[in-house]
């Protein structure tokens, strides 16, 4: 089975130490056939035995992951947070890519699992361009040589990249190249032998896809921070948003005298196609109009 991942979203929760949050929320998002962002308690434990997690250490994931990656009620049922608001909570500003993996990469042991996490995300991120050990340790803030290992861990299928320096005349050797100069390759371009300087190698790329996803979660990633910001400028609690610059109608109250009706009104096709809405006035205006909840005839 294979689940959609979020790149920046896998490099941020390596950085800051929440890898096995994630791998949890990706792995309960694999469970939630409705979309509601709900998890029960059994399908929680099906996801443990799924990961391989003794109940101890599942216990320590859920209880470090809430308010940020979901929420746990009294019962232990499990409410998914979304995209966008984990990533609110991480620090990420932007999707830039979202890509397929297995599931079953998220799974044994937690340096093979992150050493995944991690060359996924930066092949996706990079998307075939030359990417070297020290640029993806200033990624993810460790160490060139945890790159190295990470690489052999996770089993990337690397690239080689070859930058041309001149075309290879007759009489010489290559042998003799390659012993003066370690990092000259000899290689055929276009019909002849060229001498060439091997540079960074390339990460095979992974399955990408989801850009009408990564729209919307950029969105609703905007309506957040807009909120956040509104709210830390005039010093009070956070304004829902349902459109750019715009916030809920306050539904407005009869006139007294005029009577009140519940009407049904279309909206378009869909699973919300129709919605109520309460109108006052002449019972014969009420019907061939567009309402809006308090609307007065």
């Amino acid at each position: 089975m294979n689940v959609i991942h979020y790149a920046d979203l896998d490099l941020a929760a390596v950085v800051q130490h929440r890898d096995r949050e994630l791998a949890a929320w990706y792995s309960f998002r694999t469970t939630d056939d409705t979309g509601t962002g709900r998890v029960s308690r059994d399908q929680v434990e099906n996801v443990r035995h799924q990961l391989g997690w003794s109940p101890r250490f599942s216990a320590r994931v859920l209880r470090d992951g809430a308010d940020t990656f979901w929420r746990v009620t009294p019962r232990g049922v499990v409410y998914l947070r979304g995209p966008a608001t984990i990533a609110g909570a991480l620090g990420v500003t932007s999707f830039h890519v979202a890509y397929w993996a297995p599931l079953d990469d998220l799974r044994g042991a937690l340096g093979a699992a992150r050493a995944r996490l991690v060359m996924r995300a930066v092949a996706a991120l990079r998307k075939g361009r030359p990417v070297s050990n020290a640029t993806i340790a200033e990624m993810v803030h460790t160490s060139i040589r945890t790159i190295t290992q990470w690489r052999r861990t996770a089993r990337v299928h690397p690239r080689e990249n070859f930058v041309l320096v001149a075309p290879l005349h007759p009489g010489q050797i290559a042998g003799d190249l390659r012993a003066s100069a370690p990092a000259l390759r000899t290689v055929r371009f276009r019909g002849r032998r060229w001498v060439a300087r091997r540079i960074a190698d390339s990460l095979q790329i992974p399955e990408v896809g989801g850009r009408s996803r990564l729209r919307h979660v950029n969105r609703r990633l905007r309506l957040l921070a807009g909120a956040a910001s509104s709210a830390s400028s005039d010093g009070g609690p956070a304004r829902r948003l349902y459109a750019p610059g715009s916030t809920r109608r306050a539904p407005a109250t009869p006139s007294p005298g005029l009577p009140v009706y519940d009407v049904i009104t279309p909206l378009g096709e869909g699973r919300r196609s129709h919605r109520a809405v309460r109108v006052w006035g002449s019972r014969s205006e009420v019907s061939g109009r567009s309402f809006v909840h308090g609307d007065k005839l």
